[in-house]
Parts: structure tokens; sequence; C-alpha cells
């Protein structure tokens, strides 16, 4: 009896650390003053489309080849399509310093649409990541698709994040920085900032 007591008394005093807060977008540089764009220079980014399973606050971890593992030493500070699409966001922004790369309604009928969709995103401990997307670039309101297409990404940790939740989240983050880059290639290749026909 007393041996169980202090089995329970041990037990109350150990405390767990809580999981630690991640975010994929890196920190705003207010180093460099904001630059003005024009209408016709405008792209809106719609809400990065994730499968349901992925959606959530809880970093994913694959094991073998069908299981994941849910991290306990970590978690989205949002739901992941929120995270994916204000780190995809900042990305273009950086990838396009000709566009005003903006999230949520776009502002007037001139401006374009991009629509991302994530049809898988997988992530090893050793901050190894697979992307498979698709995207499309349209007209705002009412416009026929500019640009379509679709990529498999792979991207990996930088060398500091060596396992583990840190790793993780600098393989996806490495991942989205080449989504973003493939996305402006495709954008500027397809000359979008060119005033589109008035309906």
């Amino acid at each position: 009896m007393v041996s169980a007591l202090c089995v329970l008394l041990v037990a109350g005093c150990v405390s767990f650390p809580m999981p630690r807060t991640y975010v994929l977008g890196a920190p705003l540089d207010t180093s460099s003053p904001a630059t003005g764009s024009t209408p016709l220079n405008r792209i809106q980014l719609t809400s990065v489309s994730v499968p349901d399973y992925l959606d959530s606050e809880d970093i994913l971890v694959r094991q073998g080849a069908h299981e994941l593992h849910t991290s306990t030493t970590g978690q989205w500070g949002e739901r992941l399509s929120a995270g994916l699409t204000h780190a995809l966001s900042a990305d273009l922004a950086t990838h396009l310093p000709g566009y005003l790369v903006e999230t949520g309604p776009p502002m007037d009928a001139m401006a374009w649409q991009l629509s991302v969709k994530v049809d898988s995103l997988d992530s090893w401990s050793d901050g190894h990541c697979v992307l498979s997307v698709q995207w499309t670039l349209r007209r705002a309101i009412g416009g026929a698709v500019q640009l379509d297409g679709q990529a498999v990404l792979v991207g990996k940790a930088e060398a500091s994040a060596i396992a583990g939740d840190a790793a993780v989240i600098s393989g996806i983050a490495a991942t989205v920085a080449q989504l973003a880059d493939t996305l402006a290639h495709a954008v500027i290749g397809s000359a979008p900032s060119a005033s589109p026909p008035r309906s």
C-alpha cells in the first residue's frame, strides 16, 4: 500500500514539457520598405487546399509505408492549410518583386487569382519532404485559365536542423520555397502582368 502511494506521488510530481509551437513563415523583414504595385500586377492567392487528414494543428511525420506519427513535442500555430497559405504568399512576394501578392478576396476584377491544391505532403523525421501539388492561375473574376500545372517537389532540412520537429519544419519550409520558385517562373513565363481583355 505504501509503495503504491509513493508511485502515485512521484507520478504526480513528474511534469512534461509543453509542446513547442511552429509556423512555416519567416519573420517579416521590416528593413526593406514595401513597394507599390498597380492592379495589373496584383495576384490573389486563395487558401491552399490540403487533404483533410493533414489539415489540423498536429505535426504529422511519416513512419514506414503507411503510418503517420503525431508529434508529442511540437504543434502548428495554425491549421496546416493556413500555414501553407501564409508561407507560400510570403515566398511568392520574394520571388515576384514586380507583383503584389495578397490573400483573401481580390481587390478588383483586374487581379489574377492563383489556386494551389496539395495532393500529398509527406515528411520524415530527418527533414526529408515530398510535396505533390497542382495549381491554376486565372482572372479573379470570370476569367479563363491563364496557366495550370502540377509538380512533385522534394526538399530537405537545413544542415543545422538534424532531426525531430525542427528538421520536419525546415524540410517543409524548404519545399514550400521550391514551390514558390516554380510558381514564380511559371507566372513570369505566362506574362500575366500584361493587360488582360476586359469583359
